[in-house]
């Protein structure tokens, strides 16, 4: 429950007319739940659309993840960090705008114990939390880490040796 009223106080806080966060349209509870009702994406989210397509085109990569750092942006301004970024949580409206969803880990930016206590998934490739200095590295760090994989081969049929050979074998682009 403690996640669901996180994600409800983030959003309650986010403007309507925020471009590149989910909306939440309104909340209730009953006994034993908290209820969230968001604006409906029929997009689907990044995740789904890199199996779709393999792999984006460099210019549709750059928009996403462009939006995506708007996105978080703005969830820094309003003082937390997400915690939580990944392909999953970027949701695409009907037009592919993307909106940043799922807050249900974000923290106050300024809680120094909350942000370093690790949450959601962890990429392979992100330094301790210990190390972090900066009060948004996570979010920054974790989006350079997942979109960078995410943009790049992650989902493609290559192996990781194969790309790495692409590149010091192929032609540029």
């Amino acid at each position: 429950v403690d996640h669901v009223r996180s994600e409800r106080n983030v959003l309650a806080s986010a403007s309507d007319h925020t471009r590149y966060i989910v909306r939440l349209a309104y909340s209730f509870q009953d006994e034993n739940n908290l209820y969230l009702v968001m604006e409906y994406l029929p997009g689907g989210d990044i995740m789904t659309l890199l199996m779709r397509k393999d792999v984006l085109a460099e210019d549709e990569a750059r928009c996403y993840l462009a939006q995506t750092v708007l996105a978080i942006g703005y969830v820094h301004a309003l003082g937390y960090v997400h915690r939580d970024i990944k392909p999953d949580n970027l949701l695409l409206d009907a037009e592919g705008n993307l909106k940043l969803s799922d807050f249900g880990l974000c923290r106050p930016l300024f809680s120094e114990e909350r942000r370093l206590s690790m949450q959601g998934e962890r990429p392979a490739n992100v330094g301790s939390t210990k190390k972090r200095h900066s009060k948004s590295r996570s979010d920054a760090d974790t989006l350079a880490s997942s979109e960078g994989a995410s943009f790049s081969t992650a989902h493609s049929s290559q192996t990781s040796d194969e790309h790495a050979a692409g590149h010091t074998s192929l032609p540029a682009p």
